[in-house]
Parts: structure tokens; sequence; C-alpha cells
């Protein structure tokens, strides 16, 4: 029985330390810790926007327009249109008597000598004149119902006559009966009289109040849609930036049992997919870690909001002399006065890395082309890897007045970005929305998978085949049939549908070619053939077909695979025959090839 006990514990303890470390893997899988990130992408550039809009120059403008509507709630209102006002008013005896207390507050107005005594007389007699509509309102509506309810006893005399006409009752009573009706569709004419001198009368008053507030509803407007893009901002700054219960249902083991990080999945059962034989319904999860792939940018439905990461330089003007500021200087101050931009405190990917965060309007970095969101990489021609070296090649190590040369990473790596054609495919849109035809139907590879390696991804070159297997683990899996398509064949998928290829031609709708590639390649086989370029020679007497003899096309793979049988390579390095390898299965791939030629040239000498 002891010995029972002990199995029985040191088993429940393997299955909890099981458990524990089940969870583990769930929550550091590599498509949530994408998500976390793109999360931390979409906070970082949401308070990026916030900060560019809530500037010195935003609140400058903010003031201003504070200010000219101040200015205006404390000036005098138009003696003409007041007294439209009043004139209007008095020809209804119920608002009569109103216009004298408004003449009153008039006469206060134009009396009143300090600002804020005007701003109170002046809020006072708006009031008023708005209290007289509303007055004018409630009466238009009070004989409305009247008029409804003069309109249901008409229906109902009419109802009596017809059918004391159709029972064939007493002509008296026919009589009788109809000079009801007569005489209510005269109480109906009356109440519509009344009812639509209400109706005018309230609105010539509503009017009128509207032409004596048109300046101050026009500062107001100006001032509300000034602050209005910051709103919005902030408001989507607050929904992004992580709160208090989705940081809890991330927790480890929690975030296993209906986290807020869910696989993405795009179900298109019509496009199906052959597996082992038979059609299946196609399912593609390449959303989940291509979190930004449908993100626009902001007012611009098919410009991508996180485009793919590349290198540009820029050249960036400088003052004459450095900033000098009247308060203590700090690093962000002087590089807004001196540039036109700031840093953030927190990089996008690394929390030290030199990343713009705001770009002022009309500023040097603004007219040198420098955007929110770029990472500088150099200042000068030396590189600035973090945060501090950033801050002082830009503030302490300048010929001022002279261009300062920048070269900044813009853009995201990948799974992050955007697509760039985003008017052709992914969103909503364009004519490949993302729900309609997902994502494996053009790229191919194994759509449901959720990680890197079981994704069937196809490296560009050997030299990144190395780095994702490094990095992701990535393999060849060679018991997948429909293997991610290379960048450089990505255009070849086109053909499924479009087989005509002259619709892949430059539109008026798509001005960019859609597949330049494959247009460029149509029109040079319909300009050149085949013999254009290589040499066949077909046919070898009526029975024997000889292969193509494309001797003007050098044929990389055949070279290198005769360079690998042959007997000098044993005595060679390894690191010859990874190049060998990689000529072998990727003869595109420049970067091997020559290195491969310069080897064998070196042993040759």
């Amino acid at each position: 029985m002891h010995i029972l006990h002990i199995t029985f514990c040191v088993l429940a303890v393997m299955l909890l330390v099981a458990t524990v470390v089940m969870l583990s893997a769930d929550h550091n899988r590599p498509w949530k810790i994408y998500q976390r990130k793109f999360r931390a992408l979409e906070t970082w550039s949401a308070a990026a926007q916030v900060d560019s809009e809530d500037s010195l120059a935003f609140r400058a403008k903010t003031i201003e327009l504070e200010s000219s509507l101040a200015e205006v709630r404390r000036a005098n209102l138009d003696p003409a249109l007041v007294s439209e006002f009043a004139r209007q008013a008095e020809t209804v005896k119920e608002d009569a008597d109103a216009t004298a207390f408004v003449k009153k507050d008039v006469s206060l107005l134009k009396e009143a000598e300090d600002s804020d005594s005007r701003f109170r007389i002046r809020g006072d007699l708006l009031q008023r004149l708005q209290d007289i509509v509303d007055r004018s309102k409630f009466r238009e509506d009070n004989l409305a119902g009247s008029l409804k309810l003069e309109k249901a006893n008409l229906d109902k005399r009419r109802a009596d006559y017809e059918l004391a006409v159709s029972n064939e009752v007493d002509i008296s009573k026919q009589t009788e009966l109809l000079a009801l009706t007569d005489e209510q569709k005269k109480k109906v004419a009356d109440a519509t009289l009344a009812f639509q001198a209400a109706n005018t009368h309230r609105k010539e008053l509503a009017e009128a109040l509207k032409n004596i507030t048109a300046t101050e509803k026009a500062a107001a407007k100006k001032l509300a849609d000034h602050r209005q893009s910051l709103t919005l901002l902030q408001k989507t700054l607050r929904d992004r930036a992580p709160n208090a219960g989705k940081t809890v249902l991330e927790l480890p083991v929690l975030d296993a049992f209906n986290g807020p990080l869910r696989v993405d999945q795009i179900w298109l059962p019509k496009l199906t997919l052959n597996n082992n034989f038979r059609d299946v319904a196609r399912f593609d999860r390449c959303t989940t870690c291509h979190q930004g792939m449908a993100k626009s940018a902001k007012g611009a439905p098919s410009e991508p909001a996180y485009p793919e990461a590349t290198i540009v330089e820029i050249s960036l003007p400088t003052p004459n002399e450095p900033p000098v500021l009247d308060e203590p200087e700090s690093e962000s101050l002087r590089m807004e006065s001196a540039f036109g931009f700031s840093l953030a405190k927190q990089g996008l990917f690394r929390e030290d890395s030199p990343t713009i965060s705001v770009v002022l309007p009309e500023s040097p970095a603004a007219i040198a082309g420098l955007q929110s969101g770029d990472v500088i990489t150099a200042v000068g021609g030396g590189r600035t890897s973090v945060r501090e070296l950033a801050v002082s090649a830009l503030l302490e190590n300048v010929s001022w007045g002279e261009p300062l040369r920048l070269e900044v990473q813009r853009g995201v790596p990948q799974p992050y970005a955007t697509h760039p054609r985003l008017d052709l495919f992914v969103s909503d849109s364009s004519p490949h929305s993302m729900q309609t035809f997902g994502c494996t139907i053009c790229h191919q590879g194994q759509g449901s998978a959720t990680s890197f390696k079981w994704s069937s991804h196809s490296p560009n070159t050997p030299k990144q085949s190395h780095v994702w297997h490094d990095e992701y683990g990535w393999f060849n899996n060679h018991h997948w049939i429909f293997p991610m398509l290379p960048e450089r064949f990505e255009e070849s998928s086109c053909l499924k549908c479009h087989h005509e290829v002259v619709d892949l031609e430059p539109s008026e709708r798509f001005p960019e070619p859609p597949a330049p590639k494959v247009v460029a390649g149509y029109h040079l086989i319909r300009q050149y053939g085949c013999y254009g370029c290589h040499e066949i020679k077909g046919w070898s007497g009526p029975d024997q077909r000889v292969g193509p003899d494309m001797r003007l096309e050098p044929n990389y793979h055949e070279v290198a695979q005769a360079v690998s049988v042959d007997p000098g390579v044993q005595e060679m390095d390894s690191t010859f025959n990874n190049w060998v390898t990689d000529v072998i299965s990727s003869p595109d791939g420049n970067d091997a090839r020559q290195r491969l030629r310069a080897a064998i040239d070196a042993d040759a000498a």
C-alpha cells in the first residue's frame, strides 16, 4: 500500500510538470508572440499619432480657435438680425410679450462695458431667444395633435355617413350625418391653417435665430473639427492599449482558456484544395501571424498602414546655428527646434532603437521626407544602433548649416507588414478581397499551419534558407506538395484565372500593372518567340526527339552537378561544398554562384 501511495504521488507530480510544460509551451507559441508584438505596434503607432497631433502647433491652433470663439461670445449681436427676430415674434400674441424682454437685453448688451458682462448678457439674450423658439415649437406640436384628432373625427363622420347610405337609413338621418361631416371638414381646415401658421412661424423664428448665432456656431465648429481628429486618435489609443482585463487573461495558464489571443481562420469552401487525391475545403490561418495584412493608412484605403521595411536615405537641412532655448533644454525640445522631429522614448521592436515619433508639419524634417516610425540607422555615415548614439550624433556631431545625411529604416519587418497592393488584393474594396480569396490561392503554402516551419514558406535565396533554418527551424517539407511560391514566382499564380494575360495590362483603374513580370514575358514571347533567345535543335530524324539545346542560356544547375562529382571537390572544404549544393538547389541565387566561381578560379590559379 505504501508503494502504491508513492507511485501515485510520483505520477501526480509528473502529470503536474507535464501540464505546466504544456501550458508554458502554449503561452509561448510563436503566433501569440507575433500578436502581442503587433498589438504593441498598433499601440505605439496610435500613441505616435496622438503625440504628432498634440504638438506645439496643434496647441497653438487650439488656443487661437478658443480665443476666436471667446471673442465672438463677448461681441454684440447684430441689431438688424435681432430686430428681425423680434418682428417675427411679435406677429404671434403668445410671443409678443417676450419681445419686450428681448429688447431690454439688447439695450443692456449695448451698454455693457466689460467683456464678462457682455458674455453673461449675451448668453441670457440667446437663451431667451431660444426659449421663444421652444415655446413656438411646443404650440406647433399641440396644434399638430389637435389636427390629428380632428382628422380622426372626420374619418369617423365619413364612416358614419357612408354606413348610413349603404344601410339605406332614413334620408333625414343621412342629411344630418352629411351636415356633421361637412362641419367636421371645416374644423379640419381651420386646424390645418392654424398648424401651418404655427409651423411657418416657428421656422421663421428658428431661421432668424440661426442667422443670429451663425458666427458663433461657425467658430465653435472650427474648434470642434480641430479637436475631433485628436479625440478620435485618443479613443483609438485607449482601445488599443492593454488593460487590466486583457493582461490578466494573457497570463500563463489563463490564456489557454478563452484568452484574447486567438487563431484567425478564413474558411473558403468554394476554393477547394486537392489533399491526398480528394478535394477538400481550403482554410487559411495566415492572418494569425500576419495581423497587419489588410491594415490601410489613415484616410487612404489603398495605402498600406505598415509597409515592409526598407532603407531610405535622407538629406536633412540644418539651421546655421544650434538651437537656443529660454527654458532648460531637453533633447526632445532641441531636436524639435533644430530639425522639427523628436525621438520616441521607446522604439517599435527594440526599446533602445532611435525611432522618430513626431514630425512637425512644414519643418525641415517634414520637408526632407522623414516620417513617424522611421528608425534612424546612420547619421552622417556613422551607425546609430541605439537611441543615445543617435541623440549624440544629431545634437553634438553636426556641421550646422550643412545638410545632414541620414539613413533610416522605414516600415516594419514581416510578419507585421501590410500587403503592398491593397488596391488589388486583400482589402474589401479590392477585386481579390481576403475574405473571398484568402491567401494560399495565390501564394500557395500550407494555410492551415500556425507556425513558420510548417507553413511551407519558400526561401528566395540559399542564404535566406540558412537564416530561416537557424531562426525558425525551417525545413523543406516535402510532404506538402504546394509549397509557398518564392517571391520571384509570385506573379505566376495570376495565370490560374487570367489565362488571356491581357487583362493584367495596366488599366484606368490600375495604372500600375497588376503583374508586370508576367506581362513583360508575355510580350517578349509574342515579339521574339522561343527561337529569338534559345537555340533549339528539336528533332533528329523522323522518330528521335532531341532535348532542347539551349546553348545561349547558362545552365548553372547542370554545371554545379558536374562540379559536385568532380574528384577534386572531395579535397575542398565544407564551405565550397555548401556553395555547390546551393547552386544545385537554387541556380538563380547570384551570391552562391559568384562565390563558387571565385573559389574555382582561385583553386585553378
